[in-house]
């Protein structure tokens, strides 16, 4: 497996795979689609940002996940969610942040801490090989203010 394979423009499988445990974080080859799809997802927020994302947690062997105290079911273990971090980001861009990640319907989005939010996508049928697409329904304020209390 060549980690340093190119997945999209921006992302490469490294990036997906990081881990500051030590402890080796390759993913089965059939993990590579749905990461594939979250830097699909990740370039689709960047865009819209016209900023550079940084990958703190995405895949986690089941090795990994019990080193950093991740919970037994986390969706971190099937490659369908992502922690991250966007370059020069400021509370006052919150709109455009939602916007660009709700588009690719989300199944949970919160912030981790001031800098950091935590996104996954709850992996029904194929809906890794579907691409960000309008999302109707949102309640910006709520969201805005789980984000104030960090």
């Amino acid at each position: 497996m060549n980690i340093n394979q190119q997945l999209t423009e921006h992302f490469k499988l490294s990036e997906l795979i990081i881990t500051e445990t030590g402890i080796d974080n390759r993913p089965p080859e059939s993990i590579i689609p749905r990461l594939k799809w979250i830097a699909r997802q990740l370039e689709h927020i960047r865009s819209k940002l016209c900023k550079p994302i940084y990958v703190t947690s995405c895949y986690r062997s089941p090795k990994v996940n019990k080193a950093v105290g991740g919970s037994p079911t986390s969706l971190h273990l099937s490659a369908t969610a992502v922690d991250f971090r966007i370059s020069n980001y400021s509370v006052t861009q919150l709109p455009d942040l939602f916007e660009a990640i709700l588009a690719t319907h989300p199944y949970e989005l919160y912030p981790i801490d001031r800098n950091t939010l935590h996104v996954s996508w709850y992996p029904l049928g194929n809906c890794f090989d579907l691409d960000p697409v309008p999302f109707a329904f949102v309640d910006i304020e709520t969201i805005e203010d789980d984000f104030d209390n960090y």
